[in-house]
């Protein structure tokens, strides 16, 4: 979304020419891709295999599955992952419904959420895109925020799919470079040409776990039955992070250098503080899982 209202928002920042409001501009944008999100959601949904093993409906379930594989028929892998689906629905009936029991978890995805926050506002995101601004902007045309954003979601892409390293080590490495920029750049002001290179490196390494990390623990922390719950209550203090950081940069106006100490420390001292070091046990780790 922001990859797509940076790139079509160009030709009127470039003209100067306001006859069409921008935010409209994001506005028309976002109605057609959610109509689109719609109609295909319409002609590709497909029941979850879950819920039909659950209600003992195995051969529908590996219908699914390999229609959602795009297989022409039952492989190896696709009875790997039934049997994975049995393993977890059988693991899930020994599990307590209690979200008071799961506090651990809550309080380790929270963590993640507020890594992520810290990585990905509206104040930082402003931040980085002036301080990149010297190397992308020529006068008329201004490519920064497809930059920023482009780099960002390329290597999430990247690591998403492509490599398989065990999450808990990419989110360190994420969270203490991440960090580390921020109490660089804290001490050290950067307005000279190497502010894209700073901008840019500060986009690669947040891309490669902060976001993506704690959305899939959110989902794979706690048995299928209170998942729902757990991605409901976790999404909305996300949300009202969010929320707050919006308010304080139109009226609380804390400056960006006092919001990166803040959040260089949190993602530094909390991501290797022994306690939650000796907790990532709990959450079950995704590396070569289906």
């Amino acid at each position: 979304g922001i990859f797509v209202s940076s790139s079509s928002l160009m030709p009127i920042y470039s003209t100067r020419s306001y006859e069409i409001d921008p935010t409209q501009t994001i506005g028309y944008n976002g109605l057609i891709c959610l109509l689109t999100g719609l109609i295909l959601g319409c002609i590709f949904n497909r029941e979850s295999p879950v819920f039909l093993m659950k209600k003992q409906r195995d051969d529908e379930a590996v219908e699914i599955i390999i229609r959602l594989r795009n297989e022409p028929h039952e492989t190896i892998t696709i009875r790997h992952d039934v049997n994975e689906f049995r393993l977890m629905i059988n693991e899930d009936a020994n599990f307590s419904s209690n979200l008071i029991k799961y506090w651990m978890q809550f309080l380790i995805v929270l963590l993640f959420k507020v890594i992520y926050v810290a990585s990905f506002n509206m104040t930082i995101n402003n931040y980085f895109l002036d301080l990149a601004k010297i190397n992308f902007y020529d006068a008329t045309n201004d490519f920064t925020g497809m930059i920023l954003i482009g780099t960002r979601c390329g290597i999430m892409m990247i690591t998403m799919f492509m490599i398989d390293f065990k999450r808990i080590h990419l989110l360190l490495t994420s969270s203490i470079c991440c960090g580390a920029i921020f109490v660089y750049l804290t001490f050290n002001p950067i307005t000279d040409e190497s502010s894209a290179l700073i901008a840019l490196s500060f986009q690669f390494f947040a891309g490669i776990a902060v976001g993506i990390v704690a959305d899939i623990y959110t989902v794979d922390s706690v048995n299928t039955n209170i998942k729902p719950f757990f991605i409901g209550i976790t999404t909305i203090v996300e949300n009202l992070l969010q929320i707050f950081l919006i308010v304080n940069f139109f009226y609380l106006k804390l400056t960006v250098s006092s919001l990166m100490t803040v959040f260089g420390a949190i993602m530094i001292s909390a991501i290797m503080t022994r306690p939650f070091n000796n907790y990532f046990s709990i959450i079950p780790d995704t590396s070569q899982l289906s």
